[in-house]
């Protein structure tokens, strides 16, 4: 009879001490799983984070390209425009200049009337 009680007490003990053991798997499982979504979160955080760097650098690169084409846009026109002021200030001394020929040649044909 102690015996049995022995027997039964170490099986009793075996099966708290297996409960024991499975309850401590169960919670170190749940620790290490808590401790793998924090750090996926961390990475998941830093990788979104590297992503929105990387997105404003490639937003700030198109800005600085539309600028420079912008800024190269408008020197061309004024380029355009400085060549036909340039053009139409030469037409206009060349306007001046037939005129002012043509007008000599009237008055050397005037005085020439005259003379005769």
């Amino acid at each position: 009879s102690a015996m049995e009680a022995l027997v039964l007490s170490a099986a009793v003990s075996w099966r708290v001490f297996r409960f024991l053991e499975l309850a401590c798997t169960v919670v170190f499982m749940v620790l290490v799983q808590c401790m793998v979504r924090a750090e996926v979160a961390k990475l998941g955080q830093g990788f979104c984070a590297k992503q929105a760097v990387a997105e404003a650098d490639r937003k700030e690169e198109m800005l600085r390209i539309v600028r420079a084409d912008l800024v190269s846009f408008r020197e061309a026109t004024f380029r355009q425009k400085a060549d036909a002021d340039k053009d139409l200030a030469q037409r206009f001394a060349k306007y001046d200049q037939d005129l002012a020929c043509s007008l000599q040649k009237a008055d050397a044909a005037a005085a020439l009337a005259l003379q005769q």
